[in-house]
Formats: structure tokens, C-alpha cells, sequence
């Protein structure tokens, strides 16, 4: 309601309080959606190649707009309850154990979402660059997850960054490499995939030692440059003790001979 028609505030909302909007989120195997001044949506369903999906563009989870061109493998037009502004739509039977886009549209506007079918429970401990996978019923360990791992560095740049499975304990050291980063990693996308048990993404910060533009490059520099002491060390310090005491224990002997020659006489 405009109290005040010269206020352009009051004017501007009283304009978007008439405007068709929407936005959804995606929790527990449904979409939540909210709305104002519509009576129906559409909804379409993508199922993803998870992997291949993270491997461009690891960093950005949400992007619709590579499926535009796709034909969506479900679609559904929901009519929407009037006198309501929420609704829970459950996501179809059929796709709850797969990976999937979903694209909702109305009124010219679309939002999307990914939906990873996930029956894991996954733990990231930051400071020490470790994830944790557990079976979400049972919480027992899960090995042989693969997991993949891309670096966001400080110069804005994007590099894989290793890969691998986790143990018998469930775990996977995300972040040790042989040869590290020497720009800082501003941030670690960490994909979780187990094709019985489905998928999960997450961005995570590096833990703190990682986060010094130098700290990796010295810390591995600091690494050879020991190892190439300890080296030189044994090379040329320890003949010379050895030839010393030999030298040492020659002089000795000469001194009991000249003694024992001299007491003799």
C-alpha cells in the first residue's frame, strides 16, 4: 500500500509487491518453493555426469545454463495453491537415486539447483585437510570413495589438484601433494562420488599453513636444502673425523715406540 504516492520508494515497492517471483531450495529429496503472483510452474529434471560437470567448472555448482540446449529427461507443471505463497514438491520416485539438474520456470524467469543423491555422511575436519566418509545409516566407515580435488590458487587461476579413494578408515588427505602450489590456495572444491551411494561437492578453505603465498614453496625448499646438507654432511665431515683419529692414533704409537726404544737403551 503507497501512503505517500511522491515517494519513489513507496512507489517501487508497491510496483514489486505486483511483480510474478519465485525461488526454490532443494533439502530432503524435495523443492521448496516460494512464490508470489503465480499460479503455476514447470518444472524440468537434468540428470548430470556428475564428475564431468565438476571437472569444468568445479567451482560453480549451480549453473543451469550448459543443460539449455538439452532436452530435460522429466517434466512436471505444478499448479500452484492459491491463497499460499509455500509449497514442498517432492522430487519423483524415480529420480531420487540419481543426480540431477532441476530447472524450475514461470513468468520468463527460471532458477536452477543441483540435487545429489547422497546416502553418505561426509565430514571435513579443515584445519588438518581430511574428509571423513561414513555409511548415513549405519556409520560405519565407507572405503574406495573416490574422491577428486581441484584449487582455486591466488591468482585466480583453477588446477587439479590430485584425486584418490578413501581407506579403510573411510578418510582421504585432501590437500597433501608431492609437489605443492607455490601461489596460496585460496580455496579446495572437494567432489565425493561412490556410484552405490551418490555424490557430494563442497567448497572448503585450506587449512591456515596453506594459505601464505610461500609457506608450501618454503616449506619444501626448507625440505631439500636440509636434505642436501645432510648429504654433503656425511660426505665430507665424517672422512674427516675418521682420517683425524687415524692421524691421532699414529702419533701415538710413534710416541710408545721412541719411549720404549728410549727406556731400552
Amino acid at each position: 500500500m503507497v501512503v505517500d504516492a511522491t515517494d519513489p520508494g513507496q512507489r517501487q515497492g508497491a510496483l514489486a509487491a505486483t511483480e510474478p517471483s519465485f525461488e526454490f531450495t532443494l533439502e530432503g529429496r524435495a523443492i521448496h518453493l516460494n512464490w508470489q503472483n503465480l499460479e503455476t510452474v514447470t518444472i524440468n529434471y537434468y540428470l548430470m555426469d556428475v564428475e564431468l560437470l565438476f571437472s569444468r567448472n568445479p567451482f560453480v555448482q549451480r549453473s543451469g545454463g550448459q543443460f539449455a540446449s538439452i532436452k530435460p529427461n522429466l517434466t512436471r507443471e505444478v499448479k500452484l495453491p492459491a491463497g499460499q505463497a509455500k509449497l514442498s514438491i517432492p522430487l519423483p520416485e524415480e529420480l531420487i537415486r540419481r543426480n540431477v539438474l532441476v530447472e524450475v520456470t514461470a513468468a520468463g524467469k527460471t532458477r536452477s539447483g543441483a540435487y545429489y543423491a547422497n546416502a553418505m555422511d561426509v565430514k571435513f575436519t579443515e584445519n588438518y585437510g581430511q574428509v571423513r566418509v561414513q555409511d548415513e545409516a549405519a556409520g560405519k566407515p565407507l572405503s574406495k570413495v573416490y574422491v577428486k580435488v581441484y584449487a582455486r590458487l591466488a591468482d585466480g587461476s583453477v588446477k587439479f589438484h590430485k584425486d584418490g579413494y578413501t581407506d579403510l578408515r573411510g578418510r582421504f588427505d585432501y590437500v597433501s601433494v608431492n609437489t605443492p602450489e607455490r601461489l596460496a590456495i585460496e580455496q579446495f572444491a572437494v567432489l565425493v562420488l561412490s556410484e552405490e551411494r551418490g555424490a557430494l561437492i563442497r567448497d572448503v578453505a585450506p587449512p591456515q599453513r596453506w594459505k601464505s603465498t610461500s609457506n608450501v614453496a618454503r616449506h619444501s625448499e626448507l625440505l631439500k636444502k636440509c636434505s642436501r646438507k645432510g648429504v654433503k654432511t656425511q660426505r665430507d665431515t665424517n672422512p674427516r673425523h675418521f682420517l683425524g683419529f687415524f692421524a691421532s692414533w699414529r702419533l701415538c704409537a710413534s710416541w710408545f715406540c721412541f719411549l720404549h726404544r728410549l727406556s731400552a737403551s
